[in-house]
């Protein structure tokens, strides 16, 4: 497994600067983002039309000794604005076709989400079986507007050598592990996951479980690292603070503070506890992916 870094984080900074941050932290991996959601001024599809632009790119890369694991088109590319499903469908497009210039073997999206009907003006994210109106709409969501396209995309990332790695993520069709097997199902080998635990988190998925049942179906992992804020220990005779996990990224943003391109997440575990109570302390040393 290596570790590496979604470089959007560090979109304040020019990409010699970025690379030279992470080989002071041994990182020597990135992930960057091409377009679409995350905006990130390291990596221009302007490249496919320039190649002295991808050769000194090459050469910046290379010269910090840096790999990439993954470049990155999350966008909307079944929105009901055709204009913005449009945008969102070259911009994946052009990614992979750089991805395939570069040798990367991922790239990394969103699945989309469509209206409710062809008359939509907003993206409609079904999440209750009844009133069995939701049923229909999900239904003509899937059939009409998720199938076509995800199985023409796939069979265009598959003829260039690039794999899909859909990242599952509420407001969008693919979210759990049994739509990501779905859209699978229907638009081939070429299609499979971006594990992103902190995402099953917050829908009550066990991570564990999604990864058991996901298993091959795994191209890319995204996990975020967890601080630790105050809380009481709830042992009788314990004073020491008990730590409560949350989310660190960087300032105003909201994206992964980190990435792996294998299959297991990071973890951080609780420090121990130092109380020296002969009672079972609440503290044990649990790992959080």
């Amino acid at each position: 497994m290596r570790v590496g870094c979604f470089t959007p984080l560090l979109s304040q900074l020019p990409l010699p600067d970025v690379l030279k941050k992470l080989k002071s932290l041994n990182i020597d991996t990135v992930e960057l983002g091409t377009g679409n959601y995350p905006g990130d001024p390291h990596c221009k599809l302007s490249m496919l039309e320039h190649p002295a632009e991808l050769a000194e790119f090459r050469k910046t890369l290379d010269g910090e000794g840096f790999s990439i694991s993954a470049l990155s088109s999350h966008g909307n590319p079944l929105h009901p604005d055709r204009a913005r499903a449009a945008h969102d469908r070259e911009v994946s497009r052009k990614t992979i076709l750089l991805a395939e210039k570069l040798g990367v073997p991922v790239v990394v999206d969103f699945s989309g989400c469509p209206g409710d009907s062809p008359a939509a003006k907003w993206p409609n994210w079904v999440t209750c079986p009844w009133p069995p109106d939701y049923l229909e709409i999900l239904k003509w969501q899937w059939e009409e507007v998720v199938a076509p396209y995800w199985i023409e995309h796939a069979k265009f990332a598959s003829a260039h050598g690039v794999r899909v790695a859909i990242e599952m993520h509420p407001g969008f069709v693919v979210y759990s592990p049994e739509t990501m097997l779905k859209l699978r199902a229907i638009a081939g080998p070429s299609i499979g996951c971006n594990l992103d635990p902190s995402h099953m988190f917050w829908q009550g998925i066990d991570p564990v479980a999604a990864i058991r049942l996901l298993g091959d179906a795994i191209f890319y992992v995204h996990a975020k690292t967890r601080r630790f804020t105050s809380a009481t220990c709830r042992s009788p005779a314990c004073s020491t603070p008990s730590p409560t996990p949350t989310s660190a990224t960087a300032p105003g943003s909201s994206a992964p503070a980190a990435m792996a391109t294998g299959k297991n997440g990071g973890a951080n575990s609780f420090p121990p506890c130092a109380c020296s109570a002969t009672t079972t302390c609440s503290r044990s040393n649990t790992k959080t992916a």
